[in-house]
């Protein structure tokens, strides 16, 4: 079948340094936009550290299910991560505007719109569309194995 015959290693050249830094960029932005976050508005709370870690694994879980969804051939999942993204650019926005954190707002800002730039580049579209085709091939062999026994 075709699907055996797939250049994975030309694949895996081309698309991988890409998603593997959109990846890191985001799993970098998160921590930041959620200490800048409980920082604005939890400051004293006496359950401060416990909201962060809830944060960060929920961040964790939705990102990790949306990476997984991509790979799998979902690209509809980007926009999970494109949303999270979203909202720890405006969390980091907030808190250049509160005292002593202009530099960690600025970092999280940073990381989170070069973030959003790998998802919107040619190469991560292009490595899209080739998983969708991917997919597809692959749920095709699937058919025709099941119908040949």
């Amino acid at each position: 079948m075709v699907f055996l015959t797939f250049p994975w290693r030309k694949f895996f050249k081309r698309f991988f340094p890409i998603n593997a830094l959109g990846a890191l960029l985001t799993m970098l932005t998160v921590p930041i936009a959620c200490g800048v976050f409980t920082d604005i508005y939890f400051p004293k709370h006496p359950h401060y550290l416990e909201y962060i870690v809830a944060m960060l694994g929920l961040c964790g879980v939705v990102q990790g299910s949306a990476q997984y969804s991509v790979i799998r051939g979902r690209t509809g999942a980007t926009w999970w991560i494109v949303g999270m993204l979203a909202i720890c650019l405006i969390a980091s926005g907030r808190g250049y505007f509160e005292p002593g954190m202009k530099l960690i707002s600025l970092t999280g800002m940073l990381f989170a719109t070069s973030a959003l730039a790998c998802y919107n580049s040619r190469r991560y579209r292009q490595m899209c569309k080739r998983l969708q085709v991917i997919r597809r091939m692959r749920e095709e062999w699937i058919a025709y194995e099941k119908l040949r026994r």
